[in-house]
């Protein structure tokens, strides 16, 4: 489902900034759903795989944790303990 918004003043601006990214005219602008996982649990961790890290799921408060949340994978990846509180219900 795709949920298309009003965003003359976005594409106005974009237009201004960048006239030749392309044409303006056609432009569709939308807002997809908020990625959360059945429990709202946030994804924050490592995978099988050494090189992919997940900060993913935290839905609508995404914007809202995205600082914290890349503090505390930035602390795991350097294998240090996270500095913010004790994270217990969040799960891989």
């Amino acid at each position: 489902m795709h949920i298309l918004v009003i965003g003359a003043g976005v594409t106005g601006l974009a237009a201004a900034m960048f006239p030749s990214a392309g044409d303006f005219s056609n432009a569709q602008t939308w807002c997809g759903q908020r990625p959360a996982t059945p429990s709202s649990m946030p994804l924050i961790g490592s995978t099988q795989f050494s090189n992919l890290w997940l900060s993913a799921g935290q839905g609508a408060l995404g914007f809202t944790l995205s600082l914290g949340s890349g503090q505390v994978i930035a602390d795991l990846i350097g294998r240090r303990t996270p500095e913010i509180g004790r994270l217990h219900p969040f799960h891989v």
